[in-house]
């Protein structure tokens, strides 16, 4: 237990301070999602999802078990499912689902491609290299340690980044 007084603060200040205590305190509250059925449809996931705080959610996504995830996939906000991908207790399937979508941020797709738990699967590197939102860096450092074979796949796929493509070709 502690306790913080401030002598003097702005209203801005304030506004920051209380912000920040509010965030810390929503991430340590119990789970919001007991009562969703991970099976219920999309728009009655995402809507119960909804009135969960977006700190709450990320806090959890980082920690949860297989039934929140199932539920936090459907989640809009990328920073939700870039915890997800962090979780330690997250599986592959799991992640291969996650990489199919297309709101994931440039930095949750460079994540999964540093994991050391999902480095010997070709082809999951393969669709994060062919990725809409993946970075020529992340894509460049994806096929340098891919073999031959899933080079050759890698090349026939859409969505390769063009720089890696022409970098490929020569």
């Amino acid at each position: 237990r502690l306790g913080v007084q401030f002598e003097s603060l702005s209203e801005e200040q304030a506004d920051a301070i209380d912000l920040i205590v509010s965030r810390v305190v929503e991430g340590m509250a119990p789970a919001a999602l007991d009562g969703i059925d991970p099976r219920a449809p999309l728009a009655e996931i995402r809507e119960a999802l909804g009135k969960v705080t977006a700190a709450h959610r990320v806090s959890l996504a980082a920690r949860c078990g297989p039934k929140e995830r199932a539920i936090l996939k459907h989640d809009p906000n990328p920073q939700v499912l870039e915890a997800l991908v962090r979780n330690p207790n997250v599986n592959l399937p799991e992640v291969k689902a996650l990489m199919r979508r297309s709101d994931l941020l440039p930095s949750t797709l460079e994540i999964v491609a540093e994991d050391v738990r999902w480095r010997g699967d070709e082809e999951l590197k393969i669709t994060i290299a062919t990725h809409q939102r993946v970075t020529f860096t992340t894509a460049d450092k994806i096929v340098r340690r891919l073999n031959d074979l899933a080079i050759a796949r890698l090349i026939q796929r859409p969505g390769l980044h063009p720089g890696v493509k022409q970098k490929l070709m020569t």
